[in-house]
């Protein structure tokens, strides 16, 4: 009953309220929406289109992104399954691996630079050329430091809670022994 009082009165409504409001930009595309929203509006209106269509159309919606939750939850869950077991690890690469990362990245950086000094204090005509070339270079260096950022952002998070833990247990030592 209550899906055929929203389809009968709520959808009309809705419909009406989106055309008005599409139809107030005033551009060429939005007055295209606001027309079809109108002859969707009209059909419904006249019965051409019945409101069990409408409510089978939703329900299959409404099915479909369940799915996709559902699928997003499960990918969701591999990627913190990796997470987990990476943070279980006692890999001694995976505490290395960010230092290690960084200071490569440094190091490149640094002969990068270099390399372009050099090339213009020794061949200035060919300055415009070189800084093209590693101008080029923008979406890979973008790229690196995006994700020499997240690595130190969440090292330092890291320390936040370590920190945490340990002034959390610091604490619970000395209630004992000065209790």
């Amino acid at each position: 009953m209550f899906q055929s009082i929203i389809s009968a009165i709520g959808i009309p409504v809705l419909l009406s309220y989106l055309e008005k409001s599409v139809s107030d930009t005033k551009t060429q595309s939005s007055l295209e929406v606001a027309s079809k929203i109108s002859e969707a509006r009209k059909a419904l209106e006249t019965s051409d289109i019945s409101n069990n269509d409408i409510l089978n159309n939703l329900n299959s919606i409404e099915e479909i992104r369940l799915i996709e939750a559902g699928l997003q939850e499960k990918m969701i869950d591999e990627i913190h399954k990796s997470y987990r077991a990476e943070l279980a690890s006692q890999d001694k690469f995976i505490s290395r691996m960010r230092p290690t990362f960084g200071y490569v990245l440094a190091l490149s950086w640094a002969l990068q630079m270099g390399v372009i000094v050099y090339i213009l204090l020794t061949e200035p005509a060919r300055a415009s050329e070189v800084i093209a070339s590693f101008g080029s270079l923008t979406t890979m260096w973008s790229v690196a430091l995006s994700v020499l950022g997240v690595y130190v952002y969440k090292r330092s998070q890291e320390k936040q809670t370590l920190n945490n833990n340990i002034d959390s247990i610091l604490s619970k030592v000395t209630k004992k022994l000065f209790s």
